[in-house]
């Protein structure tokens, strides 16, 4: 019985010793099956071949024995060559000695580099091996006058919406949780891209930020938790605050504003030009007809008018001024002619004792 056992162990062992081809210091398996740890039946993968661990936890562990070395796997090709490498992918575990929670794991190209690289702490960086955030990407940066192109920046949010759709886009959204453990987490805050129109040919975009709140949005029919349209630049670079709509205007605001300092220069010139001498100044008996008859001051648009168009605040200030101008010209000529009704009076007065004087010497 021992010595069947003993010739069994035997034939078992010069069979799987047969597999295996030393060459040098190499050591290589001629078998062109599957490979399996822990399961006689490795899976297969797409008629490729596998090497598959088998547990209820499986671990497949690299250790380098080098304080500074890398621990490393590649994915090449037979086809690549062997000198440049170029085409493959490699990832590398590297340990940083004097701070363990810097180390990295890389996953880097040839001849791209390193690609994007994972530290200890948690951090993730992209064309950086040392970021200081949880994602922190490093490229080239984008360039203000950029044509017609989606890869010009060092990162891009796209949205699969079919084509383009002006109510459904490429969105940038900021939640915060409610529980301390960050779990139920709610949308705070979100930037959302939509399509400037529906024409294939033209590439106009517009962009809107807005925040999350209880109230009906237009277009709904009740109140819930939206999104609003708090802030849109739109295709033509104008932009409005509480609605989507500029009316073609550079900044369009839906609701009240308030300012320290609101500075308004027009191309047209300030009304200076009353006080030239040329300057036919209507007069007074000219301006009450014709306030009589259209119950406004001449150039002033009327109230209909600013109800229906608006008041332009620049070209409303201009003419404003001009009509303070007008009206320090008429001060100015209601000044000359009491100067003068009050010399005349002074004169007359002058004459009145003169001929009191007289009166009584005789």
């Amino acid at each position: 019985m021992k010595i069947i056992i003993t010739l069994s162990f035997m034939l078992v062992t010069v069979t799987l010793l047969a597999q295996w081809t030393s060459n040098g210091n190499n050591i290589y398996n001629s078998n062109s099956g599957n490979v399996g740890i822990g399961t006689a039946t490795p899976s297969v993968w797409f008629g490729a071949k596998t090497f598959e661990f088998a547990d209820y936890r499986p671990v497949f562990k690299l250790t380098s024995t080098s304080s500074t070395g890398l621990s490393t796997m590649i994915f090449t090709n037979s086809n690549i060559n062997g000198s440049t490498h170029l085409g493959e992918f490699h990832l590398n575990y590297q340990f940083d000695q004097s701070n363990n929670d810097k180390s990295l794991l890389k996953f880097g190209s040839y001849p791209g580099g390193d690609l994007l690289v994972l530290q200890s702490n948690g951090n993730i960086g992209i064309g950086t091996l040392s970021p200081s955030s949880k994602l922190h990407i490093a490229g080239n940066g984008g360039v203000l006058d950029v044509g017609n192109t989606a890869t010009s920046g060092d990162m891009i949010i796209q949205a699969s919406t079919g084509g383009r759709s002006t109510s459904s886009g490429a969105q940038l959204e900021f939640v915060i949780p409610a529980n301390s453990d960050g779990s139920n987490y709610w949308g705070q805050g979100r930037i959302i891209t939509v399509a400037g129109n529906t024409n294939s040919g033209n590439a106009g975009g517009k962009m809107i930020l807005g925040t999350r709140r209880y109230w009906q949005k237009p277009g709904t029919t009740s109140a819930a938790w939206y999104y609003g349209d708090d802030l849109t630049i739109n295709d033509a670079g104008n932009v409005a605050i509480g609605t989507t709509d500029s009316k073609g205007y550079k900044l369009a605001v839906a609701g009240k504003a308030v300012a320290e300092e609101v500075t308004v220069k027009l191309q047209a010139s300030w009304p200076d030009y009353v006080f030239n001498s040329d300057y036919n100044l209507l007069s007074l008996e000219e301006v009450k007809t014709y306030i009589d008859k259209n119950k406004h001051l001449p150039e002033v648009p009327s109230a209909k008018e600013m109800e229906a168009n608006g008041v332009k605040l620049g070209e409303m200030n201009m003419l404003l001024l001009k009509k303070i101008e007008e009206l320090t010209l008429y001060v100015i000529e209601q000044n000359k002619s009491i100067n003068k009704l009050m010399i005349d009076n002074q004169n007359q007065q002058s004459e009145i004792e003169k001929l009191k004087s007289n009166a009584i010497d005789k």
